[in-house]
């Protein structure tokens, strides 16, 4: 209502006095109580778009700490199984540990009793030639007037010193394997110039003991090789002894060489067979053969001298040139032993002569074994 319109003013209150204060009031009511009802949901429909972003805003806080909760769970379960996987693979090389040391101390302890052994028997055979050597000198210098006993003394001596040098030199020479100062040298060989050279340092040994001796080859076609002509020789030579050692007087030694192919070009393979008619060895005796400073325990060969490293010398110079040794034995008939050993072709070309005195006769070869009549039928053709 506008202010200054006295006359309208003056007429509605009159209609008001007419009506009654309690109508009047009670007819606005009616007409102005459905402009003032607002509810909640009219706050909402007409913010929606609040609303809505205050719901995704909680929505995204939810989701957000759901995820970064179990991020952290997930990282803390890889954190917890590494460290499970750490500690079993800890454990894992502790107990790998603990088996190793105590592998070692065992391997250890039997090298400790393996050498006081070796000292013991060292001890008689070192003994026995430097007893042999003392004596025998002073036997000679009190019949220096015999010339023929002195010289009977000396060569006693001579064998004994030969003795002596023998086991000072396995000895030596084990040490070298060991401490890696022993090293392969390569030269050209003519094979059979170092059989021959064999059949020569063992002549005496066999003749004394008046033992048959075979000495064979089977398809031999390169004759000149590339090889350690001085370690080869110290193998065959080592178990060549050996089978001479252990082998009965009138008994059978025999060394047969073959050769193999190589898939390689420029290599060939030849294979050495050892064979005695010997005292052979026991089964437990065989799985040790080629360890340090083991001897066969028996009444057989208590009393045949030795260091007991031969046998383990011989298979280290085997492994060094790359070659394999094998044995078979069967007690008291003997044993054979077999080396392998690659080589390498020589460029040397070989020479064939012709022996007079064969030409234009005929030969019977007659022996017992096949083998050994064919190589031999094989070398005079």
């Amino acid at each position: 209502m506008e202010i200054g319109n006295e006359g309208l003013l003056k007429l509605l209150n009159r209609g008001i006095n007419v009506i009654g204060g309690d109508y009047a009031q009670s007819l606005s009511y009616r007409y102005t109580g459905g402009l003032y009802t607002y509810r909640f949901s009219d706050v909402i429909r007409d913010n929606m778009a609040i609303f809505g972003s205050i719901i995704l805003l909680v929505a995204a806080m939810v989701i957000f700490f759901l995820v970064r909760d179990s991020r952290r769970t997930r990282k803390d379960f890889r954190e917890k199984e590494a460290a499970r996987l750490a500690l079993e693979e800890k454990n894992r090389e502790l107990g790998n540990s603990k088996e190793a040391l105590s592998s070692a101390l065992v391997a250890a302890e039997h090298a400790n009793r393996a050498k006081t052994t070796f000292l013991n028997n060292m001890s008689h055979d070192i003994r026995t030639p430097m007893n042999a050597i003392v004596g025998f000198t002073a036997l000679a210098a009190a019949h220096l007037d015999n010339k023929e006993q002195v010289k009977d003394y000396l060569g006693k001596i001579s064998v004994a010193g030969q003795h002596l040098l023998s086991l000072i030199n396995d000895v030596l020479d084990m040490s070298r394997i060991e401490s890696g100062k022993m090293s392969i040298e390569e030269t050209d060989v003519h094979l059979p110039d170092m059989i021959h050279d064999l059949r020569t340092i063992v002549q005496a040994n066999i003749s004394a003991k008046q033992l048959e001796f075979f000495i064979d080859t089977q398809d031999v076609v390169n004759e000149d090789i590339i090889t350690d002509k001085l370690r080869l020789n110290q193998v065959l030579l080592n178990i060549l002894s050996n089978a001479i050692k252990f082998t009965p007087n009138g008994g059978t030694v025999s060394v047969r060489v073959i050769e193999k192919p190589s898939p390689s070009a420029g290599l060939t393979n030849f294979e050495f067979r050892i064979k005695d008619n010997g005292i052979g060895m026991s089964e437990e005796f065989q799985k040790t053969i080629f360890e340090a400073f083991t001897r066969e325990q028996s009444n057989t060969v208590s009393g045949i001298q030795g260091a007991g490293l031969g046998m383990a010398i011989t298979k280290n110079i085997v492994d060094m040139l790359g070659g394999t040794i094998q044995v078979k034995n069967e007690e008291g008939k003997g044993s054979e032993f077999i080396v392998n050993i690659p080589c390498r072709i020589s460029d040397t070309p070989t020479k064939f002569e012709q022996l007079p005195e064969l030409i234009g006769l005929r030969a019977l070869v007659a022996d017992d074994d096949t083998n050994t009549c064919l190589s031999v039928c094989s070398m005079l053709r």
